[in-house]
């Protein structure tokens, strides 16, 4: 009698998380002492179902092999309450051979992460082997030895599949409303960085092997805290990379050089904008190497970055000429050194002649940013740099003297008491009063495709920009 008591509780319990979370398949008796090994074979599924996993607390998650289409993707879900992972091997959610998914932790309204991978010795949350188009959202991770969520597959001589050459893309990878924090390594670490275009890291049997590109790859209304390298670091997207509404607040932690930036993005074409950055202790600010023609950088706070605010180094020739970065409506205060810092010197070619020299003719433009107290004094070291260089940054006078005419409506002082703002006690550095030297005082660049502002309301509100 007890045994059927047993068995009915069990059957009215997976039932009621059918019935409240509208579950087709639910996941239980997920083992809390070992990786929890999902394989899609294990289910007999349509494109649209959702895989519910009961509350409770895990070991890590690995799925294997699940695909929905582009239309009905599958959905994995919390059902019940919150459900936490956390694995002493591998990372804490492992999704593998995998396409058209979403994994989900919005399954309670009350419960603003319905997922929380609360420990792992690598990663918090990985996409890999070859998955694709990948909705990640409404999870917590922290406490994890490396990233707290990285998406990639890294190229192996064992298998040649993994070379761009072989064709897989990572497309469709949306990254939003997670909080992320105390990481040893990056906030998000997607796609590699084995390669870019000339010069690749891995040789197989001779050949330099070139890691996958990516295309469409959304990270935003993302929250950031306590991240040991990187908060942010994007690499390969070809086409439509696109960082934004995220926080970053206090990374770099782990202060290892180079690895501490509050953004890393290269290699590919990216909108960066609506971004809140701010350093507490060692993290610089953003950089980008080998992003292409067209990335565009706007409408970003940067508070006290050490370093540069922006640095920008073109080390690979533009694909298009007419168009570098557009670099418009951004707010950097008390930068340790510039504003921003454009290196304009070509260091990988197809045509060796070519390194060396200097993309003085590919236009860049610099319009409406408030560059605030900056560390650098050029006007005191006897050098060719002045004062204008303290805010705007570069490599050359022909640099500089190319882009002049590019850099239009900024405000550059070292005093931020006398803009106008109304909360700098509390780091606020959007709240200004109307009588601020900001207001109606910018260029139109609707004509960029930048319409709105860091709330996201229209452009403009007053008689101008």
């Amino acid at each position: 009698m007890r045994q059927c008591l047993f068995v009915l509780s069990f059957f009215l319990s997976v039932n009621m998380y059918s019935q409240d979370c509208n579950c087709d398949h639910t996941l239980s008796n997920l083992s809390t002492a070992h990786i929890n090994v999902i394989n899609a074979s294990s289910f007999t599924y349509n494109p649209g179902d959702v895989f519910c996993i009961p509350s409770g607390n895990y070991a890590g998650l690995r799925l294997v092999g699940f695909e929905g289409t582009s239309e009905n993707p599958l959905k994995f879900i919390n059902c019940g309450g919150k459900v936490t992972f956390a694995d002493t091997t591998y990372p804490g959610i492992d999704i593998k051979k995998s396409k058209y998914l979403r994994f989900t932790g919005s399954g309670n309204i009350s419960i603003p992460y319905g997922f929380q991978v609360v420990s792992a010795p690598s990663s918090g949350v990985a996409v890999s082997s070859f998955s694709s188009d990948v909705e990640l959202d409404h999870i917590e991770i922290g406490n994890v030895g490396f990233a707290g969520l990285i998406a990639k597959t890294d190229p192996s001589c064992a298998d040649p599949d993994t070379w761009r050459r072989n064709g897989y893309v990572l497309r469709n990878l949306n990254i939003h409303d997670n909080y992320i924090h105390d990481t040893h390594g990056e906030g998000v670490y997607i796609g590699s960085t084995s390669g870019y275009k000339i010069n690749s890291k891995i040789n197989c049997n001779g050949e330099a092997v070139f890691p996958h590109w990516l295309e469409n790859v959304s990270v935003h209304h993302n929250k950031f805290e306590n991240i040991g390298w990187d908060g942010i670091q994007v690499n390969l997207v070809r086409t439509n990379g696109a960082v934004h509404n995220n926080t970053v607040v206090n990374y770099g932690v782990q202060k290892a050089n180079y690895q501490n930036f509050a953004m890393s993005i290269g290699g590919g074409v990216y909108k960066i904008y609506n971004n809140i950055l701010k350093n507490v202790d060692s993290g610089r600010g953003m950089q980008f190497i080998n992003a292409q023609s067209g990335t565009k950088i706007f409408n970003n706070v940067l508070i006290a970055p050490q370093g540069d605010g922006i640095f920008i180094h073109n080390r690979h020739e533009f694909e298009d000429v007419n168009k570098g970065y557009f670099i418009l409506n951004n707010t950097i205060v008390n930068p340790e050194k510039a504003g921003v810092n454009l290196i304009a010197a070509i260091q990988y070619s197809l045509d060796p002649n070519l390194v060396g020299t200097l993309q003085n003719d590919v236009p860049s433009y610099f319009i409406n940013n408030a560059i605030i107290n900056p560390g650098n004094e050029f006007e005191t070291g006897g050098t060719w740099k002045g004062k204008p260089e303290n805010y705007i940054d570069f490599n050359t006078p022909e640099t500089r003297d190319k882009m002049l005419s590019n850099i239009i409506t900024n405000l550059f002082t070292k005093q931020p008491d006398t803009i106008g703002f109304t909360d700098i006690a509390n780091h606020n550095y959007k709240a200004m009063n109307m009588n601020s030297h900001i207001v109606n005082k910018g260029t139109d660049i609707s004509s960029y495709g930048v319409s709105f502002d860091l709330d996201n309301l229209i452009r403009p509100q007053g008689s101008a920009f």
